[in-house]
């Protein structure tokens, strides 16, 4: 780099979505006294998104018990803005729903009635908010436990 040359990092800590937007850069140099900027630079522009809360997952019955041939309704709650966005449901890591909602929905239900072995099942659920086309994650429920009884 020349003595002309100069630069500078100009970092932002703990950005929040005001920090958002569109943003140049110019130099100022003075010289006998005399102030000269440069043109502004390129724009570079940049979203700041939240972090999202964890969904949370609830079945009903509560027990989390049914009978064989039974339905079992879990429902799940995330923060989805005006903007839409998807609620994901998952037996054993394996994803089991997809439902697409539009506006500030906060839950989604999804019911299950395939259950025809007896056994134990573990339930999780996510969400993701869509802005602009773009689907962010929040962090999957914790999981709930499902129990196929006998008759």
């Amino acid at each position: 780099m020349s003595e002309f040359e100069r630069s500078i990092i100009f970092t932002i800590k703990e950005l929040t979505p005001q920090d958002a937007g569109t943003y140049s850069c110019s130099f100022v140099k003075a010289v006998k006294g005399t102030e000269y900027e440069t043109p502004r630079s390129d724009t570079v522009t940049f979203n700041v998104t939240e972090k999202l809360p964890r969904a949370t997952i609830s079945v009903d019955p509560t027990s989390g018990v049914v009978s064989r041939g039974k339905p079992i309704r879990l429902t799940c709650i995330g923060a989805i803005l005006p903007s839409g966005g998807r609620f994901y449901f998952y037996r054993d890591d394996n994803k089991k729903g997809t439902l697409d909602v539009s506006g500030a929905v906060h839950a989604a239900s999804f019911i299950v009635n395939d259950m025809v072995n007896t056994g134990k099942w573990n339930y999780t659920c996510g969400y993701a908010r869509i802005v602009q086309q773009i689907a962010y994650h929040a962090p999957r429920s914790i999981a709930v436990q499902v129990t196929m009884a006998g008759e």
